[in-house]
């Protein structure tokens, strides 16, 4: 039988509870802020607050409920369509999630931006009332952003807000449904969450319990063979970028040689060794992006496996020793991926310094394709390796604050 996705598994663990008693639970609105052309990603912070709903709501007595300008403003007069939207949508939200894409919307009279102004409200009420919002920015990588994207992703540093990056809908869906799992266990752990004894739950069915149990040990099973492949793979790669930074270095050492002034030079001199060089790099450079996805490929489902299953058990948690040991496992696995993936970026850290110290005659274009091909390579995997530690840190954070 196949694993449950992340879903799947939600919706099993909320049929186990009783029906939710909406009057018991703590309501956490979340103001969805974004200009008008990311509906796609609108609709998959939508779904992974669903998700979290169907998973949470009666295990923890927390709610969590989206506002937005389509379904929570109406047509009325202001002195601005903007003005409209902050006097309709008001300030009775705990937490605001910003998106942006490629542009950062449409100018009002306060601000660069709809959005841009929301977050301004925001700061400014968490600056008044501290603990009364929960900022949460991101930006999505995109290939041409406008000059106005760009210049307010260096302001915003200066609002205080730290804000994450992402590349697709289903990076940005794995990083909300980590970062609003953790807020809610921060609302948990202060005046929000129901009392114990007050949560109820249904007799579950030994079927449904044993489904459980089965999902739980596949999941277990998954991320276990997923971290011995991150390494695996991490050993590899790394293999390859330490092997071809020695060449970089030993080919920067002949040419500094061979720079000497009365050196007789060899057939083919320095031209000779940076054609050869460069040809080196744009093999290596298809090799390290061949490589590189596919290791990428392992880490995902490992991550995938890590989330569905502090997804499963974050409800049982509290209760269950078994539950317990599981997260353990996930936190200590968490830590061996991250440090694997570290140490890898390390290497190619250290790779991309020694092929910029390797100095070329400007005829010699063999080498600066094959400069551009390995910097383009490096780039790419920097940043999906870069995304990835930062996802698996925090699912490491999630589970320390379940176990807390």
């Amino acid at each position: 039988e196949a694993c449950l996705s992340g879903y799947q598994v939600a919706c099993v663990l909320s049929s186990q509870a009783e029906s939710p008693d909406v009057n018991k639970q703590s309501l956490v609105k979340i103001f969805l802020a974004s200009p008008g052309d990311l509906r796609a990603e609108r609709a998959s912070v939508n779904r992974v607050v669903c998700e979290l709903n169907n998973t949470w709501a009666d295990y923890v007595g927390i709610n969590l409920r989206v506002l937005g300008w389509e379904t929570h403003t109406w047509p009325a007069l202001g002195s601005d369509a903007q003005d409209v939207v902050n006097r309709e949508m008001g300030d009775d939200y705990r937490v605001l999630i910003a998106i942006f894409g490629a542009r950062l919307g449409s100018p009002t009279p306060r601000a660069a931006s709809g959005t841009v102004e929301e977050i301004e409200r925001a700061v400014s009420r968490e600056r008044r009332r501290p603990g009364s919002v929960e900022i949460m920015v991101y930006f999505k990588e995109v290939k041409s952003p406008t000059p106005e994207i760009v210049q307010f992703r260096k302001r915003i540093d200066e609002l205080g807000v730290y804000y994450w990056s992402f590349t697709s809908r289903q990076n940005l869906e794995k990083a909300v449904r980590i970062h609003l799992s953790r807020q809610i266990q921060v609302f948990a752990r202060r005046d929000l969450a129901l009392p114990r004894e007050e949560r109820k739950f249904r007799q579950v069915e030994p079927a449904r319990l044993e489904g459980i149990a089965r999902a739980m040990e596949e999941l277990t099973c998954k991320i276990n063979l997923g971290a011995d492949g991150v390494a695996k793979h991490s050993e590899r790669y790394t293999g390859y970028l330490e092997d071809f930074t020695r060449a970089a270095n030993t080919a920067t050492l002949r040419l500094r040689r061979l720079a000497q002034p009365g050196l007789r030079q060899p057939a083919g001199g320095q031209i000779g060794i940076v054609d050869r060089f460069g040809k080196q790099m744009d093999e290596l450079a298809e090799r390290l992006r061949a490589e590189g996805n596919e290791l990428m490929e392992v880490y995902r489902e490992s991550f995938r496996a890590m989330s569905d299953l502090v997804v499963l058990v974050a409800p049982l948690a509290p209760v269950s020793t078994p539950v317990d040991s599981l997260l353990g496992q996930v936190l200590e696995t968490s830590g061996k991926v991250a440090r694997a993936l570290l140490g890898v970026r390390t290497a190619q850290g250290e790779l991309r310094e020694s092929v910029a110290g390797v100095s070329s005659p400007p005829s010699a274009r063999s080498f600066s394709a094959g400069k551009i091909a390995m910097m383009g390579v490096l780039d790419f995997l920097d940043e999906e390796f870069t995304t990835a530690i930062r996802l698996t840190r925090d699912i490491g954070l999630t589970v320390e604050s379940m176990l807390a």
